[in-house]
């Protein structure tokens, strides 16, 4: 790592636990008061935590205000759920803006979502990747642009979420079923606590 950027860390977790308190993304409810407690220890000098989550919700308050009430009806992705037929038919598949999944990954990916015979929307970071030739154009729609996604995964025909389990996906997908594929970061944990303590996703690979 560059020693710039190392130190910089170094510095920011000094402050952190030098703090008096932490502001936290997420609610009481789903942390419980044992797991707040646990995060207050850390610091053992008798810092708080403060649960001020789930920030999207901040969206549902200002998004009437400035005007913003969803995805441009232009966009490929948004047409293609709000054409869909059946509601809970579709596969949302995205993991965050930081993972980088190499072509042969993103290959095999297509290949999985080919054989299991459901339609998909696939958000791709990559801009020179393309699908093989022999994957169905009709049922699944790559998407390279910016998805609405506390707004698509909401959408009457999402059935399903594959996900890396980045923390504002896990908290913008609470109401609907999630296949959790960590990649990195803390995201392995969160898929641990949403497949074996909420116990509202599935492991992929199982």
């Amino acid at each position: 790592m560059d020693s710039g950027l190392s130190q910089f860390f170094v510095e920011a977790e000094k402050s952190d636990l030098g703090s008096w308190g932490v502001i936290v993304n997420s609610f009481r409810e789903l942390e419980e008061n044992d797991h707040v407690a646990s995060v207050e220890s850390l610091y053992g000098h008798d810092a708080r935590a403060w649960c001020i989550g789930p920030l999207f919700l901040y969206d549902e308050i200002e998004a009437p205000r400035i005007g913003l009430n969803g995805p441009s009806s232009s966009s490929r992705w948004a047409n293609c759920l709000n054409q869909s037929e059946n509601d809970k038919s579709v596969l949302y598949v995205a993991f965050g803006t930081q993972t980088h999944l190499p072509d042969s990954q993103l290959d095999e990916l297509a290949f999985g979502l080919e054989l299991s015979g459901i339609d998909y929307i696939w958000v791709v970071r990559s801009s020179s990747w393309e699908p093989p030739s022999d994957v169905s154009k009709g049922r699944g729609v790559v998407v390279r642009e910016w998805v609405d996604q506390k707004w698509a995964i909401a959408h009457r025909a999402i059935g399903g979420f594959l996900s890396h389990c980045g923390w504002n996906s896990v908290l913008e997908s609470l109401s609907m079923g999630i296949l959790a594929w960590p990649m990195q970061h803390e995201q392995h944990l969160n898929a641990k606590f949403l497949v074996e303590e909420a116990r509202w996703g599935f492991a992929f690979p199982p």
